[in-house]
């Protein structure tokens, strides 16, 4: 292409002959040559917006694709990270932080990742981290898991065809089909009668704590795809934000009230050995198949499903693919954050560990309930000043998410997840309130005569004031280095918001059932929506990514389109988990509990 602009044909008609070969001759030139062209226009260029926070530079994903479907450059397209030195990224924070660009690039796709690496760092003299589209050849891995999941589907659309019909079998058979069934599953998992009508507010408490927590985590997970970044820091120090940006706790409320349904069972079902193991069985084909099935998809598949420049910035499946493992063995979080695969991979984990102790602790309690209860009271205490001790030690964050911009460390936020944040034993104590509140309030299933006015009316008052503690202390303490009152927080937060959630259900547990606000939590539409609460947080993040890694362009982020955003990733996410539980979860729960309960009605 440059010896084509440098090649001049002879003028006048001297010589027409040979003005009119090099004519042809560079027309052919231009033709065979001129999608460089493309190719350079393709590339990304410094858009507007960089002072706030637009540091992608994607150029045009498309332009490299019709380069590759006319056959005319084998090329995919790759985002190439890079830092540009002297620069801010925000002109709010008191760091000066150098520019991290993400720039678009087409490039060939017979390199891999290391050649590209080299190729850009000889062109540029920058530090380059290359991240490029999955090559089209699917491995073989990914080939066996689809093939497993279309056989599979295959056997449960066959099963529900002849379960529809009139036919005679013997019993085992019989059972096996009604257990694949869909018309059986579909209706288990959307049955909204609650054969205990025993707290019922709880599962509309659980929704709303996974929605909220939904719409927290959704705020920090699109930051990497937004035009307008800088949106998301002044968010963060807004107080009438802080409800969504200190989200964390919502996963404790959800340990908390879990843990109540669990310790309402009556204790003569954990009497012996057999029916401890049984119960625990039970309680671990409830989550674990359907968890197993999306990790082991996010590592094999889940990078197939899309394509284009925003897609290459998701790690999500380099990060599944290194730790599927320990996830799968529900260790993830014993392991830090580098272990972790899908963020609410960690509750499923915390949810196991923690369906151990309750295990133990009431199998003991038919023998001494008074001992039971005073050790568990003694971990919880443990707990409490173990997360105070470690926070104080490594002057970690108070929560998750710090709202003071001088918090820059990144070993003070690896110390707080890694520590703290992931760590079963700083987390137990809500789960742990949750199974002892029954010893200490009247939780039978007979009928109460109602609380007090003036307990009623206290507990209200004592859930304003503890909301407004646990959402916006870490804003009021902001830059002021306290970290004493750091650690304090850390330490107590998670525990009194999951006091105030139970005292929210004890209470409607013992008002007039007529109450607006108990009628309305305990909708029996709440009952099926709650038993896949962990499963939705599960799959949330992938639906969140996919929204935006998707899309070719960036977004320009406002509060309306955040708060619609996190609408649509529930809904979806409940859609998937609705179809991960008819079609993996309860098929694969009934089938091993054949062995056990040869009755259907009785599963």
């Amino acid at each position: 292409m440059a010896g084509y602009f440098k090649s001049e044909c002879p003028a006048g008609s001297d010589d027409f002959e040979g003005c009119s070969s090099c004519r042809r001759t560079n027309a052919e030139l231009y033709k065979n040559n001129s999608w460089i062209i493309t190719w350079v226009d393709s590339i990304g260029k410094m858009p507007s917006g960089i002072s706030d926070g637009n540091y992608h530079w994607l150029g045009d994903y498309e332009q490299c694709r019709f380069l590759k479907e006319n056959k005319t450059f084998n090329g995919r397209y790759c985002s190439i990270q890079f830092e540009v030195p002297d620069t801010v990224n925000n002109v709010e924070c008191d760091v000066n932080q150098p520019l991290e660009v993400h720039l678009g690039i087409c490039l060939p796709a017979s390199c891999s990742n290391e050649e590209l690496k080299e190729l850009a760092e000889f062109a540029a003299d920058h530090e380059m981290n290359v991240h490029c589209e999955p090559p089209q050849q699917w491995p073989i891995s990914s080939l066996i898991f689809l093939g497993c999941m279309i056989i599979w589907v295959a056997i449960i659309l066959s099963a529900s065809v002849i379960h529809s019909q009139t036919w005679n079998a013997n019993s085992t058979l019989k059972l096996l089909i009604e257990a694949l069934s869909l018309q059986r599953n579909v209706r288990a998992s959307l049955r909204t009668k609650n054969h205990s009508t025993h707290f019922g507010a709880v599962h509309g408490l659980q929704v709303i704590s996974l929605m909220l927590l939904i719409f927290g985590s959704n705020f920090f997970l699109i930051m990497p795809y937004l035009e307008n970044v800088g949106f998301s820091y002044q968010s963060i120090e807004s107080f009438y934000m802080q409800p969504i940006v200190n989200y964390s706790f919502y996963i404790d409320g959800l340990l908390a009230l879990g843990a109540l349904k669990f310790a309402l069972k009556p204790l003569n079902e954990f009497k012996t050995m057999k029916l401890l193991l049984q119960h625990g069985a039970r309680r671990l084909l409830r989550f674990w198949p359907a968890y197993a099935f999306v990790t082991v998809f996010m590592t094999f598949l889940y990078v197939r499903l899309g394509e284009g420049p925003m897609w290459s910035l998701n790690d999500l499946p380099a990060r599944c693919e290194s730790s599927w493992w320990a996830n799968l063995l529900l260790i993830n979080n014993l392991l830090g954050i580098v272990k972790t695969c899908l963020d609410g991979g960690f509750l499923f984990a915390l949810e196991a560990q923690f369906l151990i102790v309750a295990l133990v602790a009431f199998g003991l309690a038919n023998r001494n309930k008074f001992a039971v209860k005073w050790t568990l009271i003694g971990i919880l205490l443990v707990s409490v000043i173990y997360t105070f001790s470690i926070s104080l030690y490594y002057q970690t964050f108070a929560t998750l998410i710090p709202t003071a911009s001088d918090f820059n460390s990144t070993d003070a936020y690896s110390n707080f997840v890694n520590n703290i944040y992931l760590n079963p034993f700083s987390r137990i104590g809500p789960y742990i309130i949750g199974l002892i509140f029954p010893l200490f309030f009247k939780c039978s299933h007979e009928t109460t005569s109602g609380n007090s006015p003036m307990l009623t009316l206290s507990i209200f008052l004592l859930f304003i004031v503890g909301t407004f503690v646990v959402i916006w202390t870490p804003l009021l303490l902001e830059g002021s280095h306290l970290f004493l009152l750091f650690s304090f927080y850390a330490a107590l937060h998670r525990c009194i918001w999951a006091v105030m959630m139970l005292s929210l259900a004890y209470v409607f547990n013992n008002v007039d059932k007529k109450n607006a606000i108990n009628a309305i939590l305990s909708w029996r539409i709440f009952y099926p929506l709650s038993k896949l609460v962990y499963v939705v947080f599960l799959i949330s993040e992938p639906v969140a990514l996919s929204l935006f890694s998707s899309l070719h362009r960036p977004i320009y982020a406002t509060h309306f389109s955040t708060m619609l955003t996190g609408v649509g990733t529930i809904v979806c996410s409940y859609f998937l988990a609705f179809l991960v539980d008819v079609f993996i979860s309860r098929p694969i729960r009934h089938l091993c509990l054949i062995y056990y309960e040869p009755k259907p009605e009785a599963v």
